[in-house]
């Protein structure tokens, strides 16, 4: 899928919801993310994964948004996992450890 930058596209099946972002995940983007993963965590649904993987730029910003998603979904019995690709997102996760406080999949580099 492809998005323009720093969009926010919400994906559902049911029983599974993807958050795909692109962009930069900073203070000015953080407000979208954050309704947009404060909805999904709120409408129940069991499996959450938010990919990340079109993300050029995070910064604390991003870390708050996703340990909040994290504890919104878990706290209601739900599961969040977060897709990253390897470089500077996945190293922000990494050198903060949030990273350790997630279910994080970094895929291989094709």
């Amino acid at each position: 899928m492809s998005l323009p930058p720093r969009a926010v596209a919400v994906i559902g099946d049911g029983q599974r919801v993807h958050v795909v972002a692109s962009g930069d995940l900073d203070l000015a983007s953080a407000p979208v993310h954050r309704r947009r993963l404060t909805a999904v965590g709120d409408a129940g649904w069991p499996e959450v994964t938010v990919d990340l993987r079109a993300v050029t730029f995070a910064d604390s910003s991003a870390l708050h948004v996703l340990l909040d998603a994290r504890d919104r979904i878990t706290g209601r019995g739900g599961t969040l996992r977060v897709i990253v690709a390897p470089g500077p997102v996945a190293r922000l996760l990494d050198v903060t450890g949030v990273g350790t406080l997630l279910t994080v999949v970094v895929p291989e580099a094709a």
